[in-house]
């Protein structure tokens, strides 16, 4: 009996621990820039994967995009939050590249305010 238990045990262990990642981090890492970019456009704190609420389209155009699906992302999602020091690099590198969206979304900001601002030179 005792051995059964331990092998019952054993196979729940193993079933349970993904050593595969089927999205990349480089991927994983676009995907998940999108997904924050979704977010902000919807004005959205959280990942809500609930298929019965407006933002699914969302996340679906974001998946199709990158050529997974909710399950893949899942996976992988498992698979890097398992692995905290992977995890840290990707969010590293979201971060990062959402600060230079931001900025290059003030720079053009910037430009379209001061063509409207700039007063129009009619000749009279």
């Amino acid at each position: 009996m005792r051995t059964v238990i331990v092998a019952l045990i054993i196979i729940v262990l193993t079933s349970c621990t993904n050593t595969e990642v089927s999205i990349s981090k480089e991927k994983f890492t676009d995907i998940l820039i999108d997904l924050h970019l979704a977010d902000a456009i919807l004005d959205v704190k959280s990942f809500d994967f609930r298929e019965d609420d407006g933002h699914w389209d969302y996340y679906t155009s974001i998946f199709e995009k990158h050529n997974t699906d909710k399950n893949a992302f899942r996976t992988s999602l498992e698979y890097y939050i398992s692995r905290p020091e992977l995890f840290d690099d990707i969010y590293d590198d979201v971060i990062i590249r959402l600060e230079k969206l931001k900025e290059e979304s003030k720079e053009e900001s910037s430009k379209l305010e001061k063509k409207v601002l700039e007063p129009d030179l009619i000749e009279e």
